[in-house]
C-alpha cells in the first residue's frame, strides 16, 4: 500500500518589508523630526498643493485653448483647400473652352464673326471671364470682345500690337514653348487691378499662328468660385506673388495693446495656398475672426486663479498665526521654568531636606533677615495632613519624573499638562508640599506614591506669615 505523500509545510521566512504596514516608515520618519520642522512641513505641503492644483489649472485651459486652436486650424485647412478646389476645376473649364475656341481658329473651322459670337457667349455666361482677345504670329490683335464692366485701359482694340507689357512676354513664351500658360501681372499702386491672363496657342497643320488670350476678374472669381458659407465665416482674399492684395478684404491688424489689457489679442487663425493652375503667383488666402480673450470668457480660469491665491494666503497667514502661538507657549513654558527654578534656588537657600522631606537646616542669614529663629521657621515639629495615594505598578521613568510637575508637560497625546503644575500650585500656595517618588523592594521598583502634606491652622497661620517674610508686600499692617 502506498504512503500518501506528505505536503510541504514548512514556510519560507518573510522579508522585514512583506506584510508591513506601508505608512510604518512614514510615521517613524515624521516622529524622528523635531516639533519645529514638523510644524513647517504641515504648513508647507498644503502650499506646495494648492501650487499643484494651479498648475494643473493653468496646464488644463492651456491644453484646451490649444487643442481648440489646432482643431480651427485643421478646420481652415480643409475649407480653403476646398476652396482651392473649386477655383482650380472653375479655371479648368473656363481653360477647355478657350482651348477649343484656338483649336477651331487653327484648323479654320470658325472665322472673326464667329469668335465674337462665342466669346460673347461665354463672357455673358461666366462672370469671371472678362475679355477674349484673338492674337495673330505677329502679335497684332485680330478681333477681342469685352464685358461691358472692362475699364476702359484694360480695353483690346483691333489693329494694336502688344506692348512690351506682361500680355506681350506672355505671348513669346507661348510662341517659343507652345504651351498654354497662366499669368498674374503685377499690382501697381493707383492703378486698377489687373485681370488674370491665360494664352492659348493656335497651333494647326502648319506653324504657329497665334493665340487666343483670356483674361479673367480675379474679384468675380473668387466671388463665384468659392462657396458662400465660406465666405461667409472667413476673410478670403487673393493676393499676386508678392504678396499684393488683388481682390477681397482681409481682417485689420489688431490694435496696440496697452498697458491696461490684462491678456494679449490672439493673433487670426490663416491659413494661404496657391491655385493649382495658375502656381505661385496667385495665392489664395483664408484668415478665421478672432475670437476674444476677454475676462468674460477666462472668467473661470481668473476665478481659479483668484481662490488659490486667497487659500494661499490663509494659509500662510494661519502658518503665521500657528508660530505666534508656539512661540508664545515657549515664552510661557520658558517662564515657568525659570520662576520654578527661582522658586527652588530660595527654598534650597533657606533650608535643606532629607530623603524624607524633613528640615535638617535653616538658613542663620535668612533667620537674621525675617527676624524669626530657626525654630519658627522649621516645619518639621508643625501638625499637619498628609494625604497619599500608592499603587504597585511599573513606577515612574526617570525621564518622566524629573518633569512630572512641569507645566504643559504630559505623557498623553491629548493631554495639556497642567493638571499636577495646578495641583503642587494649590498645595504651595497653602505652604504645603507635594511630591511623588517610587517604591523599591531592594533595586526593583514595586510601584509609585503620590502625596501631598498640608499644615494644621495654627501651622497655617505661622505658614502665611512666613510667606510675608518670603514676599514683603503680602505682610498684614499690625
Amino acid at each position: 500500500m502506498d504512503t500518501p505523500e506528505k505536503k510541504n509545510t514548512e514556510t519560507k521566512p518573510s522579508t522585514p518589508f512583506q506584510g508591513a504596514d506601508p505608512t510604518r516608515w512614514w510615521r517613524l520618519w515624521w516622529r524622528s523630526l523635531s516639533p519645529t520642522r514638523q510644524d513647517r512641513l504641515a504648513a508647507f505641503a498644503p502650499l506646495v498643493s494648492v501650487a499643484l492644483f494651479m498648475a494643473a489649472i493653468v496646464a488644463a485651459f492651456w491644453y484646451l485653448r490649444a487643442e481648440e486652436v489646432d482643431r480651427d486650424q485643421q478646420a481652415l485647412k480643409r475649407d480653403v483647400e476646398y476652396a482651392q478646389q473649386r477655383m482650380r476645376l472653375r479655371l479648368l473649364e473656363r481653360q477647355e473652352q478657350v482651348m477649343r475656341i484656338a483649336r477651331d481658329l487653327a484648323y479654320g473651322d470658325i472665322g472673326t464673326a464667329e469668335f465674337v459670337n462665342r466669346a460673347e457667349v461665354l463672357v455673358t455666361q461666366y462672370p469671371e471671364l472678362q475679355i477674349l482677345t484673338w492674337v495673330d504670329r505677329d502679335g497684332r490683335i485680330i478681333t477681342s470682345y469685352a464685358a461691358p464692366t472692362v475699364a476702359s485701359e484694360q480695353l483690346r482694340m483691333p489693329g494694336e500690337t502688344l506692348q512690351n507689357d506682361d500680355a506681350a512676354q506672355s505671348f513669346q513664351l507661348v510662341k517659343e514653348s507652345n504651351q498654354p500658360i497662366y499669368t498674374q501681372p503685377r499690382v501697381l499702386v493707383g492703378y486698377t487691378p489687373p485681370l488674370l491672363q491665360f494664352h492659348s496657342p493656335v497651333i494647326g497643320t502648319r506653324n504657329f499662328g497665334g493665340t487666343v488670350m483670356a483674361e479673367f476678374s480675379i474679384d468675380s472669381l473668387m466671388r463665384y468660385a468659392t462657396p458662400s458659407d465660406l465666405l461667409a465665416r472667413y476673410a478670403v482674399t487673393l493676393m499676386d506673388g508678392h504678396g499684393t492684395l488683388i481682390a477681397g478684404t482681409p481682417l485689420t491688424a489688431p490694435r496696440q495693446s496697452s498697458t491696461w489689457d490684462l491678456l494679449p489679442q490672439p493673433k487670426a487663425t490663416e491659413y494661404q495656398v496657391p491655385i493649382s493652375p495658375v502656381g505661385s503667383s496667385l495665392i489664395l488666402k483664408v484668415q478665421a475672426y478672432r475670437t476674444s480673450l476677454s475676462m468674460v470668457g477666462n472668467g473661470m480660469f481668473w476665478l481659479v486663479a483668484a481662490l488659490s491665491l486667497l487659500t494661499s494666503w490663509l494659509l500662510m497667514g494661519t502658518w503665521r498665526h500657528t508660530r505666534k502661538r508656539l512661540r508664545a507657549q515657549e515664552a510661557l513654558i520658558a517662564e515657568t521654568n525659570f520662576r520654578r527654578a527661582m522658586e527652588n534656588s530660595l527654598l534650597t537657600g533657606m533650608r535643606a531636606l532629607d530623603m524624607n522631606g524633613r528640615i535638617t537646616y535653616v538658613n542663620a542669614a535668612f533667620c537674621q533677615m525675617t527676624g524669626w529663629s530657626e525654630q519658627e521657621l522649621d516645619y518639621e515639629g508643625l501638625a499637619g495632613v498628609e494625604f497619599s495615594v500608592q499603587d504597585s505598578g511599573k513606577g515612574l521613568p526617570p525621564e518622566v519624573q524629573e518633569r512630572l510637575f512641569e507645566a504643559f508637560f504630559s505623557t498623553k497625546n491629548e493631554g495639556m499638562g497642567i493638571g499636577l503644575n495646578l495641583c503642587r500650585s494649590i498645595v504651595e500656595s497653602h505652604n504645603g508640599r507635594m511630591s511623588a517618588e517610587n517604591l523599591y523592594n531592594g533595586s526593583e521598583v514595586v510601584g509609585c506614591r503620590f502625596f501631598f502634606w498640608i499644615p494644621l491652622a495654627a501651622a497655617q497661620e505661622k505658614g502665611d506669615n512666613f510667606s510675608s517674610a518670603i514676599n514683603p508686600n503680602t505682610r498684614k499692617s499690625a
